[in-house]
């Protein structure tokens, strides 16, 4: 698995690439503790609501980079009682971000 630092830096970079932007994300799960995760989990918030394109994009290069799948939990920037409900029941937030 590769570090976690790395797995930051590149999705603070790809993110804040992306057009339309996305308002937030969070890096969260497994991956923050266990350095043999399968995967990453992130939730990303976008003010767009059709932003599958570009998710399909960051997995594919995100799997391309770290060999590893991008599993994205997507919410509209609307959706505020849903993301705080999912924040609470996520087991795993990374406070850094």
């Amino acid at each position: 698995m590769p570090r976690i630092d790395a797995i930051r830096s590149w999705l603070r970079e790809s993110i804040a690439l992306r057009s339309p932007p996305f308002a937030n994300w969070i890096l969260f799960g497994s991956s923050l503790k266990n350095s043999f995760s399968n995967d990453v989990d992130v939730m990303l918030v976008s003010a767009e609501w059709d932003v599958r394109e570009i998710c399909c994009q960051l997995k594919s290069e995100f799997r391309q980079r770290f060999g590893l799948p991008l599993h994205l939990q997507l919410f509209h920037i609307s959706q505020s009682a849903d993301i705080k409900a999912f924040i609470e029941r996520a087991k795993l937030i990374d406070e850094a971000i």
